[in-house]
């Protein structure tokens, strides 16, 4: 099932056309009816997995300069590629990983609550 949210499918069928676009989940899976949001504040989930996604890119571009800088502090090298990288990341990891995080928290849902679709 991480593997059906990883590949933005469908947790519970396996099926493909869950979004309307980059940014817009349907309300359900056209070929199963598994509903997504389930509850109010279901998906503050997934916007906890982008979010840690984030921080890791951000993390993996200040960790060299972070490295460089302490391996020889006699050398001063320029933060700025540094920076641009931990910007870019920060601006465009969480539009990339945004579709992801949903189907990641859906499927991660599924395990956890076993297949059920609540009624609200």
């Amino acid at each position: 099932m991480i593997m059906r949210g990883l590949t933005m499918r469908c947790a519970f069928c396996g099926s493909r056309g869950l979004f309307q676009g980059w940014l817009k989940l349907r309300e359900a899976c056209p070929n199963c009816s598994h509903r997504f949001n389930q509850e109010s504040g279901f998906f503050l989930g997934a916007y906890a997995i982008n979010f840690a996604i984030t921080e890791g890119l951000l993390l993996l571009a200040l960790i060299p300069y972070i490295v460089i800088s302490a391996g020889n502090p006699q050398t001063s090298i320029p933060a700025a590629p540094f920076a641009a990288a931990a910007l870019v990341g920060a601006i465009l990891g969480p539009v990339v990983f945004y579709p992801f995080s949903r189907t990641l928290w859906v499927a991660l849902d599924l395990i956890f609550r076993g297949g059920r679709n609540l009624d609200v």
